[in-house]
């Protein structure tokens, strides 16, 4: 049996962030004692380690992480985005949610881009939520002073650091948006050669070293209402934006109880509530929960079908009733989380998981959108805390907007929002009346990160990834295998992934997906697409029986773990 090999360029272009091209890189991974730092950029999960020797928190450390990564993948997230963020509390035995998602302007409306462009330009601009979310976070968590976490990116941004790969293959294929920029232009092209930086290249970023400078003295006040609002403001105005002083103003960071589903084992998962995707997220894990699954299930063909045929419907079930999520303060997911906290209603769904697919629309609602382009950190700290945080300015580069000034790369998640103008948005997933522009609201994101608690209240696994609709899938994949089958976590994360989002009807394979497996679920009725390699990369790190830490980076974007 031959089976296809085409990609579906129509969602899957590298504005989406297509990591590796047919290609496997082995996870890095370290197994550790104490703590360990889990990024998609080995400086990234350096800083971390560094930042908890010198006595830091877990939240001091992903900070100081997340603004170094925001140099390595300037592509994915930065402080012109805004972030998910799970922080669990050993001493209180507590998870915290921090939702620093991005929001619609005041002068935003569902019709606003009937004449201007939701994917880049200033229109596409929201009101990021980055900068608020680190310092609530850091108030609420941290222990170091504040301008310490801003000094190694700072340091890098004086010093100059090395390109990494990822971010030099998207900065070669914006090559016209770069040129056509003059901020852009002047940070990643080569002024001897007139040339798009390489890849290794020494990148320095002096006007972003100094952004940071004010924010690490005068705090985020700098950002939403200080020295650099009018600067902000000015920036994203002159490129046709509609962010006024007083959406900064009046910018808020939400802080939240998560959403949580217990395993038979008793393992608690915790993720994000809307507009976070964590409740799909756990309905998956949770319908793939009810069956038995031997140790082994994905070394023999015919256990491994069977077990990717269940975990394909499963996502097909939850992405049916994705189009229930919506801005959390608009209250309408009750219906989501009348499902998760009813056993009965989660079997009859895993009753309807036969063994062959069903027509499309048995599975439930079509009407989606989700983002794209972000980067993730997982990190457990020396105290038993945790912390997993998935940061994003959505598509490559976000806007394509970068500061003249402030050197910042403002995100373009007012495509996240459905609009009635347009019947697909750049991922080709119909749009849904829920999820409208709508002045200060708040855009469904695909980010979920997930902490995982033993009984005995001990951090069991904490993972999270990035990679737009494949986030969820990537996420749950991993993480079944490695809670439900024991799988060692560098392969849970290696093997090869299958993806279905429902719309359109077709399961994405890697490359090197195992071929009887395949034909097996080609049997079953599903619809296969070859995508060739990469699209979402994990970062996640497990507790091993002898309490040691095994950290993993997805070798699909490179990065390395750390710890000690």
């Amino acid at each position: 049996m031959s089976l296809p090999r085409t990609q579906s360029e129509r969602i899957y272009t590298y504005d989406h962030e297509k990591y590796t091209e047919n290609k496997i890189n082995r996870s890095a991974s370290g197994i550790y004692q104490s703590a360990a730092v889990a990024c998609d950029s080995a400086v990234g999960s350096s800083v971390g380690k560094k930042i908890l020797e010198q006595g830091g928190s877990a939240v001091d450390a992903a900070i100081a992480s997340l603004l170094c990564n925001s140099l390595l993948n300037a592509q994915s997230m930065g402080i012109g985005g805004g972030f998910f963020m799970l922080h669990y509390s050993k001493k209180d035995e507590k998870v915290t949610v921090i939702d620093a998602r991005e929001t619609a302007p005041i002068n935003s409306s569902h019709d606003m881009f009937k004449n201007c462009s939701k994917t880049k330009g200033g229109c596409a601009i929201a009101v990021p939520g980055e900068i608020k979310g680190y310092w609530k976070a850091h108030q609420m968590f941290g222990k170091l002073e504040w301008s310490e976490l801003f000094k190694p990116a700072i340091e890098m941004c004086n010093n100059g650091f090395e390109l990494p790969a990822s971010q030099a293959k998207f900065l070669k294929y914006c090559e016209s948006k770069i040129y056509e920029s003059v901020p852009l232009r002047e940070t990643f092209v080569n002024r001897i050669n007139n040339e798009i930086y390489k890849a290794n290249s020494i990148i320095k970023r002096p006007k972003l070293a100094k952004t940071f400078e004010i924010i690490a003295k005068e705090g985020e006040s700098a950002f939403y209402n200080g020295t650099l609002t009018d600067t902000i403001v000015d920036e994203i105005q002159s490129a046709g934006g509609i962010v006024t002083r007083s959406d900064l103003q009046s910018y808020e960071c939400l802080v939240k109880d998560p959403v949580t589903y217990k395993l038979k084992n008793n393992v608690v998962l915790n993720s994000v509530p809307p507009p976070s995707c964590g409740l799909l997220l756990n309905f998956i894990l949770a319908l793939l929960d009810g069956y038995d699954h031997p140790e082994f299930s994905l070394d023999f063909a015919e256990t491994s079908a069977q077990f990717n045929h269940r975990f394909i419907e499963s996502c097909k079930f939850a992405f049916g009733l994705r189009h229930l999520i919506g801005d959390y303060v608009l209250k309408d997911t009750d219906r989501l989380h009348q499902i998760m906290n009813n056993e009965n209603l989660i079997d009859e769904y895993r009753s309807m998981i036969k063994d062959t697919c069903h027509p499309i629309k048995l599975y439930g609602s079509t009407d989606f959108r989700i983002d794209h382009g972000t980067a993730h950190t997982s990190l457990i700290a020396p105290n038993g805390d945790a912390v997993a945080v998935t940061s994003s300015i959505n598509l490559v580069f976000g806007s394509k907007i970068m500061g003249e000034n402030t050197n910042i790369i403002y995100n373009n998640q007012m495509d996240d929002f459905s609009c009635p103008s347009s019947e697909f948005n750049s991922f080709a997933l119909p749009n849904y009346k829920i999820n409208y522009v709508g002045p200060g609201k708040r855009p469904v994101s695909s980010m979920t990160p997930l902490i995982a608690l033993n009984e005995d209240k001990t951090v069991r696994f904490v993972c999270g990834s990035s990679g737009g609709t494949r986030i969820i899938t990537s996420t749950a994949l991993t993480s079944a295998r490695n809670l439900f089958l024991n799988q060692d976590l560098v392969r849970s994360v290696d093997d090869s992934r299958i993806h279905h989002q429902l719309c359109p009807d077709e399961a994405l394979f890697e490359d090197s997906f195992d071929q009887d497996v395949l034909e097996s679920l080609s049997a079953r009725g599903h619809r296969l697409i070859n995508f060739g390699h990469g699209g979402s990369a994990v970062q996640a790190i497990e507790r091993l029986p002898d309490s040691r830490l095994h950290a993993v980076c997805d070798g699909r974007k490179g990065g390395a773990p750390d710890g000690f």
